[in-house]
């Protein structure tokens, strides 16, 4: 049945939801820090040079920081 395969699937599509949400702590991994930082203070890290400045820029273009969770 068409009906019964559906609800499958939304059952499945909220598992894999939860499943996409990931803890990452942050001493582990700088590319973090700096995505965090960036999107917290509209700059880049000094630490940066200008190519790193601009690919990190490019990276945050596609995340979003939601109480201080980050999501791509």
């Amino acid at each position: 049945d068409p009906q019964e395969e559906e609800e499958e699937g939304w059952e499945n599509e909220d598992d894999m939801l939860q499943r996409e949400v990931l803890n990452i702590p942050a001493s582990t991994n700088s590319l973090y820090n700096d995505l965090k930082y960036y999107l917290t203070h509209g700059s880049s890290p000094s630490h940066l040079d200008a190519r790193k400045r601009r690919a990190l820029r490019l990276k945050c273009s596609q995340c979003q920081m939601i109480d201080g969770v980050l999501f791509r």
